[in-house]
């Protein structure tokens, strides 16, 4: 009886030993284990972090080295002119220019730079008021000049044309500086409906709004600048709260295909004339214009310009105001139909 008693509690005490060392060795693996996560993680941050400090470095050093190529570029294009040799005259829509434009590019000892980029930005085409630019890049041969022969306008333009440096990027500064170190020249295109016979339907308004007769300052000043134009064969204003479509078609049922083109619209007051400190008389006036093709309707040409005069009298205020805005309507239709 007490060998059995002994066996058990010898039992007992050899179980006691495997799990207190089975408890030990599990927590071992666990320490161990969760070392080794911790190893990993710690040389994955530190790969994230070497790798970050190298992409800053690039970064850094990619941003150095634009700097000095930027700044590099500005001494070089101070000490740097441009010429305009030739340029040609003034053409008309869908003709082309006559000659080219040659322009030369020298050092600060006048002597010419050979191999140097120049960017050349020029009108190409527009909307309405609205022009939009083409631009081209030429170096200069060994007597330092480019030659630029535009393409036939199909637009008209009173703009200009403008050589510079060719930026070395896109950054505003570089733009600034590049553009600022250029050379402009003139670039007219007139309409090519100069020549061609047309009517206009421009009324002028009074101060109450009410508007009057076909407007004689623009007329006059379109005949002076070449334009074949009459008054409308429609005498009343009726049309002018209608559409446009309205209006080229009750014209053309009575001139058909007599005319080329139609200019319609309005003078108005922007506001009751005024009367300044000094006992002058203020004026403000606004033109509404569109432009028409009485081949089929569409309109070719819209804008709206304002103008300012002043004068001792309100007589002679609002007959200045007239004739300014009739010249410059007049001019914009010349250099945008």
């Amino acid at each position: 009886m007490k060998k059995i008693l002994y066996f058990k509690k010898y039992f007992v005490f050899v179980w006691c030993l495997c799990v207190l060392f089975w408890s030990c060795t599990t927590i071992r693996l666990k320490e161990k284990t969760t070392e080794e996560k911790t190893d990993v993680l710690n040389v994955i941050e530190k790969k994230k972090v070497s790798s970050f400090s190298n992409e800053n470095v690039s970064d850094d050093i990619e941003k150095r080295a634009s700097q000095t190529a930027e700044q590099q570029f500005k001494e070089k294009i101070a000490n740097i002119d441009f010429l305009i040799k030739a340029s040609p005259g003034q053409t008309s829509k869908n003709i082309a220019f006559t000659t080219s434009y040659v322009v030369e590019v020298i050092d600060a000892s006048k002597k010419p730079v050979s191999d140097f980029s120049v960017t050349i930005s020029y009108p190409a085409s527009r909307m309405n008021d609205t022009i939009v630019y083409a631009t081209k890049i030429l170096n200069t041969d060994s007597d330092g000049l480019i030659t630029f022969m535009p393409e036939i306008p199909e637009f008209s333009f009173d703009d200009k044309i403008t050589f510079y440096p060719t930026p070395i990027s896109s950054d505003p500064s570089i733009m600034q500086t590049a553009y600022a170190a250029g050379i402009t020249a003139s670039y007219k295109v007139i309409t090519d409906y100069l020549h061609k016979p047309g009517v206009i339907y421009v009324f002028d308004f009074n101060e109450n709004d009410n508007p009057g007769t076909n407007s004689q300052y623009l007329l006059k000043e379109l005949i002076n600048s070449g334009v074949r134009v009459g008054n409308s064969p429609i005498p009343t204003s009726n049309y002018l709260s209608q559409s446009i479509e309205s209006l080229y078609r009750a014209t053309y049922k009575i001139v058909g295909n007599a005319y080329s083109f139609m200019i319609c619209g309005s003078v108005k007051y922007a506001k009751k004339i005024e009367t300044e400190e000094d006992g002058k008389y203020v004026c403000q006036l606004v033109a509404d214009i569109q432009c028409i093709d009485m081949k089929d309707g569409s309109v070719i040409y819209s804008t709206q310009l304002s103008e300012t005069a002043a004068a001792e009298s309100k007589y002679k205020v609002a007959d200045t105001c007239r004739k300014l805005l009739a010249e410059k309507t007049a001019h914009a239709i010349l250099y945008g139909m």
